[in-house]
C-alpha cells in the first residue's frame, strides 16, 4: 500500500560511503524490534518500490524475518545494500499503519498460488475484490491473464462466507458495487468497480495503482468512470408518466408529468416557467393536463377469447364501462355470420336473430369473463 522511489533518489543524491554489512545489519536489527512491535497483528505487509521506470512489490508475511524478506528483495531486484535500511524503514512505516493488535480478520481461508499456500484475509470493510486483487498481486500473478478470473473466483467465495455470516453478531458487511467500467489492457478485458461512497478518482487511482498503471491513465480512467456514474444516475431518475406537448407563442413546449404530482402545482408552474400569464390560457394548459391524466389513468383493457367454430376471438373491453350485454352485441353485430353459422349447428334450426346471440352470448360471458368462452 505504500511507495517509495529510492531508485529515483539514489540518482540524484550525492553518492553516501557504502556501509559495512555488519553497520547495516545492526541498524536494520534496531529497527526490526519496532517492526515486530507494530505488526504483530498482521497478517501480511506490501509496498511498492519504483525502480527506475518499473514498480516492484515488496512483500512480507506474518511468520517470516523481515530481515531476510528485505534482503532477498534487493538481490532479486539487483538493488545496492545502501537501501536496506530505507526499505527497513518503509516497512516498519507500514506496519504502524495496519489495523490494531485485536483486530482479526472477518474471513480466513488458504490459497495455493502458484504451488504455495498462503492464507487469504479479508478485514470487515473492505472490498472483496480489492483485497483479493492485492493478495494476488503480491504473490506476483499480476501477469497471469487469467488473473480477473482469479479475482472474481475468489472475491466470490468471500462474498458467500460474508452472507453465510448475516445474522451473527458482528457479522462483517462487504460493500457493494454500484458501477462496473471494462477496461482493455494488453488485449485482456479488466473490470473496474466502483463501490458505494466511493468516488471516480478514487476508484481510478485504486485501480491504477493496483494493475501498475501510469499516473496518467487515472484522469482517462476518472472521465470513463464518471459517464458510467453518469448513465447509471439517468437510468436511476424517475420516469415521467406522460409528457404533453403545448404550443406556447407558436413554440412547441413539453410538459411533463410524474407520478404522485398534483396536475394544478404542476399546471401552474408550467405557465409561470413559460411565461403564460393570461389567466384563460393558464386555465387551457390546466384542462389539457387533467385530460390527458385522466386518459393516462384509464383501467387497462382486458381481453376475453371467444372460441367459435374452432376459431378463437379476441374480444377487448374496458371494464369500468362496458357491460356484458354491450359486448355480446357488439361482437354478434361484428361476426354474425360466423356466429350465425354456429347458432344454427347448435340449435338445429334457421330461425336465429341477432338478439338470440347477443342473450346466448351475454349468458356465457356473465359465467366466465377473461376466460375462454365456447360459443
Amino acid at each position: 500500500r505504500g511507495s517509495s522511489s529510492f531508485a529515483e533518489r539514489r540518482r540524484v543524491a550525492p553518492k553516501a560511503p557504502k556501509p559495512t554489512m555488519r553497520a547495516q545489519t545492526v541498524t536494520a536489527l534496531l529497527l526490526l524490534g519496532c517492526l515486530a512491535a507494530g505488526a504483530a497483528a498482521a497478517p501480511f505487509i506490501s509496498i511498492n518500490v519504483d525502480i527506475g521506470d518499473r514498480r516492484a512489490v515488496l512483500s512480507l508475511d506474518s511468520d517470516e524475518d523481515p530481515l531476510e524478506a528485505v534482503l532477498g528483495f534487493v538481490a532479486r531486484e539487483g538493488l545496492g545494500e545502501e537501501v536496506v535500511g530505507q526499505l527497513i524503514a518503509a516497512l516498519n512505516r507500514e506496519a504502524a499503519a495496519l489495523p490494531a493488535a485485536t483486530a482479526a480478520p472477518a474471513v480466513s481461508f488458504p490459497v495455493n498460488v502458484q504451488g504455495v499456500r498462503h492464507q487469504l484475509d479479508y478485514y470487515a470493510g473492505d472490498v472483496p475484490e480489492d483485497t483479493v486483487r492485492r493478495f494476488l498481486l503480491e504473490r506476483g500473478v499480476g501477469q497471469d491473464p487469467a488473473l480477473e478470473r482469479y479475482v472474481a473466483s475468489l472475491a466470490g467465495e468471500v462474498r458467500r462466507t460474508i452472507a453465510g455470516l448475516q445474522g451473527q453478531p458482528g457479522a462483517p458487511v462487504a460493500p457493494s458495487t454500484i458501477a462496473t467500467v471494462s477496461v482493455e489492457l494488453d488485449g485482456n478485458l479488466y473490470p473496474l468497480d466502483v463501490h458505494e461512497g466511493e468516488t471516480a478518482q478514487a476508484a481510478a487511482t485504486k485501480f491504477a495503482s493496483d494493475l501498475r498503471l501510469g499516473t496518467d491513465s487515472i484522469a482517462v480512467l476518472t472521465q470513463a468512470i464518471q459517464r458510467k456514474l453518469n448513465e447509471a444516475a439517468a437510468d436511476a431518475a424517475p420516469q415521467p408518466l406522460f409528457t404533453l406537448p403545448i404550443l406556447i407563442d407558436n413554440t412547441q413546449q413539453m410538459l411533463a408529468f410524474y407520478p404522485g404530482q398534483d396536475p394544478t402545482a404542476v399546471a401552474n408552474r408550467f405557465c409561470a416557467e413559460t411565461g403564460v400569464t393570461d389567466p384563460v390560457g393558464c386555465d387551457s394548459v390546466r384542462a389539457a393536463l387533467q385530460a390527458r391524466l385522466n386518459e393516462a389513468m384509464k383501467p387497462a383493457t382486458q381481453v376475453v377469447s371467444v372460441l367459435v367454430g374452432g376459431v378463437a376471438y379476441d374480444l377487448e373491453y374496458d371494464p369500468a364501462v362496458t357491460n356484458t350485454a354491450q359486448l355480446a352485441a357488439e361482437f354478434c353485430r361484428q361476426q354474425w355470420e360466423v356466429m350465425y353459422a354456429a347458432l344454427v349447428n347448435d340449435l338445429g334450426t334457421t330461425d336465429v336473430s341477432q338478439g338470440d346471440c347477443t342473450g346466448i352470448m351475454a349468458d356465457l360471458l356473465k359465467q366466465q369473463v377473461g376466460g375462454t368462452i365456447n360459443a
